[in-house]
């Protein structure tokens, strides 16, 4: 099975071979240009860092192997990574690496995702519905943590991702906002949203441990004060 799948990869016309491709890793968006300054040289520094090794390597090599890409197109390579790879995870969900699905970066983010990412044997990842789609549905995952305020969420995105979401929950969230409630009741919500997240990961992170002691009262104890925290973070979305 290894030679048959390592005979497909990269070959564009085999059964999912795009998906697996140079061509399909080249498609993605680097946005390098669009980085700020200050990641700009950090790419650029990882960038030069990673051209003196691989030029190493490729000098002792035998026979020598071609000299590696020049750092601009490295930094464009690295920036590329920073937006589209995603994070592998155990069974526990604890994070174990990063991997470059090209078909699957091609996935939007939404506040209120269709779909989860899971990783089976080898790092294969599979798309799981969270709900009842139709056809014609888009399927949306999370591109960050989704326990926190609508301007949390904003900000991680724009500072990772180098977009202001506007899906449904942040819209509405922010918008109700705005029209309901006066700026110190609103700066009020914002602060007990904040405590609720934050408590929220800290029950999580309980959950966990009381899982893998099988401490299983305790465990159920702990997933039922997460639930109805996660409930005062998770509004029902306006029609």
């Amino acid at each position: 099975m290894e030679g048959a799948a390592s005979a497909h990869a990269g070959d564009v016309s085999a059964p999912g071979g795009w998906a697996t491709s140079v061509a399909a890793v080249r498609s993605l968006a680097p946005l390098f240009e669009a980085q700020d300054e200050r990641r700009r040289a950090e790419f650029a520094e990882q960038a030069a860092m990673l051209r003196a090794l691989l030029c190493e390597v490729a000098s002792s090599s035998m026979p020598p192997r071609p000299p590696p890409p020049p750092p601009a197109e490295l930094a464009e390579l690295l920036s590329l990574l920073a937006l589209n790879c995603h994070t592998l995870c155990d069974d526990e969900l604890q994070q174990i690496g990063i991997g470059l699905y090209p078909l699957a970066a091609l996935a939007n983010h939404d506040c209120d995702p269709s779909a989860a990412q899971t990783f089976g044997a080898g790092g294969a990842l599979t798309f799981r519905a969270l709900r009842d789609m139709g056809e014609g549905t888009e399927v949306t995952i999370s591109y960050i943590e989704l326990a926190s305020s609508s301007a949390e969420r904003r900000a991680a995105l724009r500072a990772s991702y180098l977009f202001t979401c506007h899906c449904l929950r942040c819209e509405g969230q922010s918008a109700t906002a705005r029209r309901a409630l006066p700026e110190s009741e609103s700066a009020a919500r914002e602060a007990d949203i904040k405590a609720r997240a934050s408590a929220l990961r800290e029950g999580q992170a309980v959950e966990l441990k009381r899982i893998e002691g099988g401490e299983w009262r305790d465990a159920l104890a702990a997933s039922v004060a997460n639930c109805a925290l996660a409930e005062g973070l998770y509004p029902p979305l306006s029609p």
